[in-house]
């Protein structure tokens, strides 16, 4: 088996693909989780595209209308509505935000479910790719801007910073993904670091090897 160094896979499309679909095939998602009470379960879609040479991720700049987490870097995805699947929900909420057709997606799977903190959501992520350049339109009423970032960007150590915080007494690792002038954090940042992971096992350490420093 020819053994492809992650920095090259970033520059080779169709191989990266291949890498992430086998990568999340290996565990395959988890069983959705009973929902706590006053939980809501939803769902997110990575969205990797191929620009400017190398592979990125599609991320949203929320409006400063939406109800939940005004002006935040977030993933493209919402609630899951009666009748419909998590998959369908992220396809559905991708479409609306930022305009990807469900029909223009290739889905790789599936990661492991995240409860937010604050906001009340079971989050369901899945991992896609389309076609690029690609027409988007964000939606104002709930996209200020889409973000292409860099796969590179958010595997490069300088860009991560963590950090300990309690929350009901428990002690959590927080992420932080510097992006340009924007920050990654909060549930969208542990969904990518789970992602990050599992296709570059060796890019992050374990959270009891990361210098988090303690919220003051």
């Amino acid at each position: 088996m020819v053994v492809i160094d992650a920095q090259t896979l970033l520059t080779q499309p169709q191989a990266l693909l291949a890498h992430v679909q086998a990568a999340l095939a290996r565990r395959g998602g988890p069983p959705p989780r009973e929902l706590p009470a006053g939980v809501r379960r939803a769902a997110v879609l990575l969205v990797l595209v191929h620009v400017r040479g190398e592979a990125a991720l599609l991320l949203t700049k929320r409006s400063h209308l939406v109800e939940h987490h005004k002006g935040q870097i977030s993933l493209p995805g919402g609630v899951v509505e009666p009748g419909e699947s998590p998959l369908d929900a992220a396809l559905r909420e991708t479409s609306e935000e930022i305009g990807v057709r469900a029909q223009d997606v290739t889905i790789l799977g599936p990661l492991d479910e995240e409860e937010t903190v604050v906001s009340g959501f079971m989050l369901t992520p899945f991992v896609g790719s389309i076609p690029y350049p690609y027409p988007l339109r964000a939606s104002p009423a709930e996209v200020h801007r889409v973000l292409e970032v860099p796969l590179r960007t958010l595997l490069d150590p300088r860009n991560l910073r963590t950090e300990l915080w309690d929350h009901e007494g428990v002690s959590r690792i927080i992420y932080f993904y510097t992006v340009g002038a924007d920050v990654v954090w909060g549930a969208t940042a542990r969904i990518i670091t789970q992602f990050l992971r599992r296709v570059f096992p060796a890019a992050i350490p374990p959270d009891g090897d990361l210098p988090a420093r303690r919220r003051e």
